[in-house]
């Protein structure tokens, strides 16, 4: 009986590379920061088209931007996610950030100066390496 008790407690007691994983622990930084992007590519797509108010220059001279009359030439879009991952050396982890308050659509300027001031960023997983 106690041949077969000892291997057994052993076996839970020792941790291996599955069950770290459990405890949100990997085993490399590499393995943390490809499980902090594949959490990264679920998260919502959105974009906003803006207009680059930078000066003009135009044969030297230059040219304030006038509303409407550029615009074409000057539309940006950015296409973004509402998750994104950053290392934190200190203390050996990845962390998932993410964005409250986005959909997934395509945001008019107006909508997303009114978002940019409710949204918040916050730490929603930790990948511990």
């Amino acid at each position: 009986m106690r041949k077969l008790l000892i291997p057994l407690l052993a076996a839970i007691a020792l941790p291996t590379a599955v069950e770290a994983n459990w405890y949100g622990k990997y085993s490399s930084k590499f393995e943390a920061n490809e499980a902090c992007k594949s959490w990264a590519k679920k998260g919502k797509k959105y974009s906003f088209e803006y207009v680059d108010k930078e000066w003009i220059q135009f044969d030297h001279t230059v040219i304030a931007y006038k509303p409407g009359y550029f615009t074409d030439k000057l539309k940006v879009k950015s296409v973004k996610s509402n998750r994104w991952c950053i290392e934190e050396n200190d203390t050996n982890q990845i962390l998932g950030f993410e964005k409250t308050f986005i959909e997934a659509k395509n945001y008019n300027v107006d909508e997303w100066n009114q978002l940019i001031k409710k949204s918040k960023e916050k730490v929603q997983k930790n990948f511990k390496y």
